[in-house]
């Protein structure tokens, strides 16, 4: 599956962890200098956080997007306040929650490969211990896919779930509707199968009692006895007629 987008729920906790911790990175600096961050770290810090709740990520396309914008904002405030590495650990949860494996490790790389470049910068500046910082960060940037990549497989476990469930209720329903439908199907065939029945035997029998009948109309004159011959023949059609209306008439 190479995207699943955000349920409304799942979307609205992913953003308000998300927010949390760009306040997590301002307090921080707060803390640990005393004063806020710097005006352009701060300012960009800001737009993270706008665009984290007004940027659409519900297609593939769109999502890469969120991850450009979002990315070289972050890399603004990284480079002004190497505090601001959060940014990219947001970003990294972010894309491997909103992509499969491959595209999610992409983008991480390239975060990663753009804090530790800003690590460096900061280092010949004589502000960072390389090695240590460089450390943090990676086991960071690990940490977050660990643990992104986990839920992610969840999401993506449960929706397919959910899918085989809706799939198996539809094969359901068909299944029903097919049943329906056989049992209509072998109905009218049994009615055709009896009409056919009653027409070939009963209506013989009926068509030779007529015919006796009539033969015995013209013959009561003249011939009494073959009259008498004659109603025989249909009163024995007829009872004929009548045990196989009824043998029928069971079998409905």
């Amino acid at each position: 599956m190479p995207f699943l987008s955000f349920r409304h729920r799942e979307n609205l906790v992913v953003k308000l962890a998300a927010q949390a911790i760009v306040l997590i990175a301002v307090v921080q600096t707060l803390v640990q200098r005393g004063s806020l961050p710097g005006l352009i770290p701060l300012i960009a810090a800001s737009i993270f956080s706008i665009l984290l709740w007004l940027l659409p990520v519900d297609n593939p396309r769109r999502a890469n997007r969120y991850m450009l914008i979002q990315g070289m904002i972050a890399s603004l405030a990284l480079l002004q306040d190497f505090i601001f590495v959060y940014l990219f650990f947001v970003l990294s949860a972010q894309a491997m929650l909103l992509h499969s494996a491959r595209p999610g490790l992409i983008w991480n790389g390239v975060f990663l490969t753009l804090a530790l470049l800003a690590n460096f910068l900061f280092h010949l500046e004589g502000e960072l211990a390389s090695g240590p910082r460089a450390l943090m960060v990676t086991v960071g940037f690990v940490l977050a896919c660990i643990l992104s990549a986990g839920i992610a497989t969840v999401r993506r476990d449960r929706e397919e779930i959910r899918q085989l469930m809706s799939q198996l209720a539809e094969a359901n329903t068909l299944l029903q509707e097919s049943r329906k439908q056989a049992e209509n199907l072998a109905a009218a065939q049994e009615r055709n199968r009896l009409a056919r029945e009653l027409n070939h035997s009963l209506g013989h029998k009926m068509t030779v009692a007529i015919v006796q009948l009539e033969g015995a109309v013209l013959l009561l004159d003249k011939d009494p006895g073959r009259v008498a011959a004659s109603l025989d023949t249909v009163h024995d059609q007829l009872k004929k007629g009548l045990n196989e209306l009824r043998r029928i008439a069971k079998q409905v």
